[in-house]
């Protein structure tokens, strides 16, 4: 009896010992858990910057190749851009404008480049040119329609998309643009985000709007589906 009182108390203690240690097993858990989830967040950003490096190298690959050309120069200016150099920026898109302002492929970057450092009159003004050129291109018609969306232009923009998806009915870009001016309206939304996703289902922004749009209609299970499917 002495015995087995002597074992019981010893398992009492190894018991009460195990209990009292609880709290401090569970912060060391908690801490490795931060530490692990904090080692995979770097090791993520790690991997981007490294795919931002390489895609910078191809940048600077092709620019050396030809220089002079306005390919390389838009890539410099882009590239410039990244690095939040926006005086350089600047005087490389005024050359840029000076030396190649002659033909819609041009305008159509001239007006990119415009609306990515802000000056959306300029911008707006190059979109105009290519409709002008080429008025039954649905890229140019989609790009003007983004920038009057910019400006509140909504009757202007449906127009212009409207034109886009007759002149180009198989291209979900305009569809997707359609989508994105209907926002407020659900049905119609989801409508035109349906149709872009059926000419391109591969395309993740595409899904990710049509999933976003379906959520917005309560639609909560083919939306996750959606974007199961398109990682």
């Amino acid at each position: 009896m002495a015995k087995n009182r002597k074992i019981l108390v010893l398992f009492g203690l190894v018991v009460a010992g195990g209990l009292a240690s609880l709290p401090w097993q569970m912060g060391q858990w908690k801490q490795l858990k931060a530490a692990r989830e904090e080692r995979e967040v770097n090791e993520r950003r790690l991997a981007s910057l490294e795919l931002a490096k390489n895609g910078e190298k191809e940048t600077l690959a092709q620019i050396q190749q030809n220089p002079t050309s306005p390919e390389a120069q838009i890539e410099q200016i882009r590239l410039l851009l990244s690095k939040q150099r926006m005086s350089e920026a600047l005087d490389g898109l005024a050359t840029f404008e000076g030396q190649n302002s002659a033909n819609p492929e041009t305008w159509r970057a001239l007006s990119d480049l415009f609306k990515e450092v802000g000056y959306t009159d300029r911008a707006l003004f190059y979109a105009k040119k290519c409709v002008e050129a080429e008025p039954k291109s649905a890229v140019a018609l989609t790009q003007l329609a983004y920038l009057e969306l910019t400006l509140a232009w909504r009757t202007d923009a449906k127009t212009h998309l409207e034109a886009a998806i007759a002149a180009s009915p198989d291209d979900p870009n305009p569809l997707l643009a359609m989508a994105l001016f209907h926002h407020s309206d659900t049905a119609e939304a989801v409508r035109f985000a349906r149709m872009a996703y059926e000419k391109q289902p591969e395309n993740w922004r595409i899904a990710a709007v049509l999933a976003r749009d379906l959520a917005n209609d309560e639609k909560y299970t083919e939306a996750l589906e959606l974007l199961e499917k398109a990682r």
